[in-house]
């Protein structure tokens, strides 16, 4: 049976959609946790979203019931308007969903039912008092007859109707009931074609908005009614919206009532803050990842002030009891002692800035940087932080995107390129990494440091799994198969087993990872 040990707490996950934290998100949500999500983009910009917007507060445009609305007057008009529309004039929408639809239908025309037959010369206008319910749309109580298409047969004529079974004999009574008969029919025709051609005006209404957004936008602009707009928008920023990458996130177990969704932004001070606020832990996984940055500021940055914007906004909640940071091994080993024989690196290893810079290696700088800042920061705001480092993470994808580590994979398999020099690789299953995260928070004496290495190897190691896998395919002509099988420095975990760590076996790790790459066409073999 699953364990639930997080029944009713609140956590928090910071970059969710990433390639961790999404596997992260999804053990939270199994073991029943309550999870504020942080990403960087919620998608609000919803097309329909910002049309019922405009429609609803700023433009006061009703749909055309009756008549095209000229959009180009309307936006003209929008910046003479600084009030927003009274809300008897606003349209009645249920749902902003992404097809625009106008909740709202016309009202049909009520009718006052005949005594005895209909006048010889009826209109819209004369019928207004001789006819009710032409469109009600109820069936008849009594068995009486069908109507014309979906609508009935208006009173007054089965009123004529039953007249004339209970007796009328002559001919004038015939004549008033078919002319009754006729009238009726022609207005139920009139009608339904007037209701068609609304029908096609409001299609015609709402094409035309979509063509005029970047008109209305400027408008709003105009009119300064662009920070009410934004307003707006920012109250929804727990909004599902985004179809793309926290997708994944709404399909998981759960979701609808234990994942709540903010917008947040590493270099903003403060963002994290809405989310944080009442969580008793807090997993910091965002940061940026690239190995061909042309500066340290474009890593760095991020990665430092990002780290110190999400610790001060814990600092603030009293309920966060203890933060994890996914940090790397990339800030466990780089420095000189890298390069001895037979070296084994564990959590009492740090990196070297120094030797980081001259080597020009900003992300590694970036991760040993971060690392130092949230230590320091730590212990002079009494926060009890753990930080694990995870080596080349591996595994099945959730996101929809192809995050570096998996792209390595992929390099690895169709060009034989390594993802750094040297070739040496400390492979781990995410699966294991995101359970490691769990067992940092839950555990009590969990505490400093922990690698995250299943396996220290080559990309050899990678390729030959592969190959046993699909014995068929060619790989390129700079795969090295002379490797030896250990390399000759490695990474240790065993501390990180103390703490519970199962580590997944690479053979299995590689199995599911080319089989995720392959789902999502990021891989063909």
């Amino acid at each position: 049976m699953e364990s639930k040990s997080g029944e009713g707490k609140v956590v928090c996950v910071t970059g969710a959609s990433g390639f961790i934290a999404s596997w992260l998100v999804k053990l939270l949500l199994q073991r029943g946790y309550i999870v504020n999500a942080t990403v960087r983009n919620l998608n609000l910009d919803n097309e329909n979203l910002i049309i019922l917007l405009l429609l609803t507060t700023f433009l006061k445009i009703k749909p055309p019931y009756k008549g095209q609305v000229d959009l180009g007057e309307a936006a003209a008009e929008a910046g003479k308007r600084t009030e927003p529309a009274p809300e008897s004039e606003a349209p009645t929408v249920t749902d902003p969903s992404p097809v625009c639809e106008i909740a709202a239908t016309p009202e049909p025309p009520a009718f006052a039912e005949a005594a005895e037959a209909a006048p010889s010369s009826p209109t819209l206008a004369s019928r207004s008092d001789e006819f009710e319910d032409m469109f009600s749309g109820t069936p008849p109580a009594t068995g009486e007859a069908a109507g014309f298409g979906h609508l009935p047969i208006p009173r007054a004529t089965r009123a004529a109707s039953q007249t004339s079974e209970c007796g009328a004999r002559d001919g004038l009574s015939m004549m008033i009931v078919n002319e009754a008969f006729v009238h009726a029919q022609q207005e139920v025709d009139d009608l339904k074609g007037q209701l068609d051609a609304q029908s096609r005006e409001t299609e015609k209404f709402l094409h035309l908005l979509r063509a005029k957004e970047d008109e209305l936008n400027q408008a709003i602009t105009l009119s300064n009614l662009r920070p009410e707009l934004d307003a707006a928008k920012a109250e929804n920023r727990q909004l599902k919206e985004d179809t793309s990458k926290v997708a994944h996130l709404l399909g998981l177990d759960g979701p609808n009532e234990r994942l709540h969704l903010f917008k947040a932004e590493l270099l903003e001070e403060q963002s994290f803050d809405a989310a944080i606020d009442g969580c008793e832990g807090v997993f910091h996984t965002a940061s940026p990842v690239s190995l061909t940055a042309k500066s340290k500021e474009e890593l760095v940055d991020p990665a430092v002030k990002g780290t110190l914007n999400v610790l001060h906004s814990c600092a603030k909640s009293p309920s966060v009891r203890r933060v994890v940071v996914t940090a790397s091994t990339s800030s466990v080993i780089f420095n000189k002692n890298m390069s001895t024989p037979g070296a084994v690196a564990d959590e009492t290893w740090y990196s070297d800035p120094e030797f980081c810079e001259e080597r020009k290696q900003w992300y590694q700088l970036s991760k040993t940087l971060a690392e130092e800042a949230a230590w320091k920061f730590a212990k002079e705001n009494g926060i009890d932080l753990v930080t694990l480092h995870p080596g080349l993470v591996i595994g099945p994808l959730l996101q929809p995107t192809l995050n570096f580590s998996c792209e390595a994979v992929v390099n690895f398999i169709t060009q034989g390129k390594e993802a750094w020099s040297g070739g040496i690789y400390r492979f781990v299953d995410v699966r294991d990494v995101a359970n490691a995260h769990i067992l940092a928070f839950e555990v009590p004496s969990a505490n400093g440091r922990y690698c995250l290495v299943a396996v220290n190897g080559y990309s050899s190691l990678v390729l030959k799994i592969v190959q046993k896998l699909y014995p068929s395919i060619t790989f390129p002509e700079n795969f090295e198969d002379g490797l030896p099988l250990t390399p000759h420095f490695q990474v240790s975990s065993e501390r990180a087993k103390c703490l519970g760590v199962k580590f997944t076996s690479l053979e299995l790790s590689v199995k599911d990872t080319v089989e995720s790459l392959m789902e999502k066409n990021f891989l063909h073999i």
